[in-house]
């Protein structure tokens, strides 16, 4: 999403889902951090439309030091979606999807698609994150790893 609004066009970093409710985060730079004007005050009809459609406006010290599991995941999980998402074909998510409707370990889909690269495996589930289509409960408090357990309601 681009804000058109103000004087120079600014994209929301990420939109996430949280305990139902949408979120569109922000990753201010240092230049945003250390400027006079508040992000969200050179975006008041941004702010006024996210206020009245419950949309929540985070904003992500991107000072503090990344030690925040939760933020690593994440960092991991667009890094890899960026380089790998266009070897993932729909098929093979659809796949994975259906197989998710039971809680599976990253390890267990390995097993059930032998014939299927590893880490486009990995991606097809981390879309499927990403597009709000699964879960993974463990993303907050544990580093990813083959052994993370994923599912798709």
């Amino acid at each position: 999403m681009v804000i058109e609004e103000g004087e120079k066009p600014r994209v929301v970093d990420f939109y996430v889902i949280k305990d139902g409710r949408e979120q569109l985060w922000f990753c201010p730079t240092k230049a945003e951090v250390e400027s006079n004007q508040p992000l969200l005050e050179r975006f008041p009809g941004f702010a006024y439309w996210c206020e009245h459609n419950n949309i929540d406006l985070m904003f992500v010290d991107m000072t503090e030091p990344v030690d925040n599991v939760a933020r690593a995941n994440w960092g991991h999980i667009i890094r890899e979606l960026s380089a790998f998402r266009r070897y993932v074909s729909a098929d093979l998510v659809s796949a994975i999807r259906s197989e998710l409707s039971e809680p599976k370990r990253i390890a267990d889909l390995w097993r059930m698609f032998p014939t299927v690269d590893p880490i486009v495996i990995k991606v097809g589930v981390f879309q499927l994150v990403h597009q709000g289509l699964a879960t993974g409960s463990e993303l907050g408090y544990l580093p990813i790893s083959p052994a993370m357990t994923f599912s798709a309601p």
